[in-house]
């Protein structure tokens, strides 16, 4: 993913920039990965905090906020970039005017470093197209040097299952389309964008080849390696804990944990080598559960069979092991190691412990699934596509409340 800076006092003109950019990258490239500033001292600022591949530079610029532009306020900005004066080099430099006189006056400075002067003309799209195939350009050149890990993503999103679990999450109104990653013939992903408060942020979403902790691993180490998101989720449905939980409750893993791990002697002793939820994302947890009313809008937007239980949200430990459980003794041996359970499932820890050892900067994991069952001989197929619907809606509920 690149980054890119606008620094132009014209709203009209960086509007229309943006508007250009927008309707060619929309999913590869959303708007928060533009930042914008009006003067050349918020340039500098913004240049000195962050990396940015591509710097859109006015250069009839006002030195600061509320000043007057300068016919050379770009010009001197330029300079103080290639002398040094700002600490990070922004990868390429475009200059745009809507001046003819300071177009050709310019013109000359900037090939002195070989960067490119656009002359803005608002009867004309051919200074848009020309930023276009810069940027083009400029994510060809990442890809081809990086690999698609460049592709940097906002939220992923992994299910155990196609049908219902993804489907469920498909079923999110963000504009999905399928997207292919050179080299990876065995997973089929789904990118589209998230809009919070006039915001957009990209999201990525895939299910594993079959259900268990290693295919769900895999998976959420492949979409690490290519997309690197600030946040991964795991959705789907679970087993809930009878007495605790209802059909369609969704369960969000404070910690995790193998059942199935440790040490057979003459008994079972179960290794509890736990990973907890960040503590930040607990507290949001926390604070969506709390808000009644919106949970039962989510139930309130089924079409289908529902239970007559209200739906709520609970935060506690799940775990998972390899097998699907329909044994209700099995179910009480687990709970006796842990009196808190809310669920067992088979996949969670697989996906903690696979964003826990890989490389940096690595997601923040949020595995929330929904009930369907309780693992024992009754269990059916029945609550499955409600499960997932709530999984998946909750998990959206919660995006927007998560720090991009």
């Amino acid at each position: 993913m690149i980054k890119i800076l606008i620094i132009d006092d014209s709203y009209d003109k960086t509007q229309k920039i943006i508007q250009a950019i927008k309707e060619k990258f929309s999913f590869i490239l959303p708007e928060q990965h533009i930042d914008v500033v009006q003067d050349a001292t918020s340039g500098r600022k913004k240049l000195a905090e962050q990396n940015y591949d591509l710097l859109i530079l006015d250069i009839n610029l006002p030195p600061a906020m509320g000043e007057e532009p300068s016919k050379s306020g770009g010009i001197d900005l330029l300079e103080k970039i290639h002398t040094k004066q700002i600490p990070k080099y922004p990868h390429h430099i475009i200059g745009i005017t809507g001046y003819e006189e300071i177009y050709i006056d310019s013109k000359k400075e900037l090939e002195k470093y070989l960067w490119t002067l656009i002359h803005y003309d608002n009867t004309s799209n051919e200074w848009a197209e020309k930023i276009i195939h810069q940027i083009d350009y400029l994510m060809n050149s990442k890809q081809s040097f990086y690999g698609e890990c460049f592709k940097k993503y906002d939220i992923a999103v992994i299910t155990a299952l196609e049908d219902p679990e993804l489907k469920a999450v498909l079923n999110l109104p963000c504009n999905w389309k399928e997207v292919n990653i050179p080299n990876d013939t065995t997973t089929i992903y789904h990118e589209g964008i998230v809009d919070i408060e006039n915001k957009q942020y990209s999201i990525i979403a895939a299910s594993a080849p079959k259900m268990g902790m290693v295919p769900s691993a895999v998976l959420t180490t492949k979409i690490c390696a290519h997309f690197h998101p600030t946040y991964l989720f795991m959705v789907g449905i679970t087993a809930g804990i009878e007495g605790k939980n209802n059909y369609g409750d969704i369960l969000v893993s404070e910690f995790s944990w193998d059942w199935g791990s440790g040490k057979i002697s003459t008994d079972f002793s179960p290794d509890h080598t736990q990973i907890p939820l960040d503590a930040e994302i607990i507290k949001k947890v926390k604070h969506l559960s709390s808000d009644q009313g919106i949970i039962d809008n989510i139930k309130n937007g089924y079409d289908g069979n529902k239970p007559e239980t209200t739906l709520q949200i609970h935060l506690g430990p799940i775990a998972s092991g390899a097998s699907v459980l329909e044994n209700k003794e099995i179910v009480k041996s687990v709970q006796k190691h842990q009196r808190k359970l809310i669920g067992i499932e088979m996949e969670i820890y697989g996906v903690l412990s696979a964003v826990k050892y890989s490389t940096k900067p690595s997601p923040i994991p949020i595995c929330m699934k929904s009930v369907c069952d309780f693992g024992d001989d009754s269990k059916s197929d029945d609550w499955q596509h409600y499960a997932s619907y709530t999984s998946a809606s909750a998990m959206l509920l919660l995006i927007k409340k998560l720090d991009f």
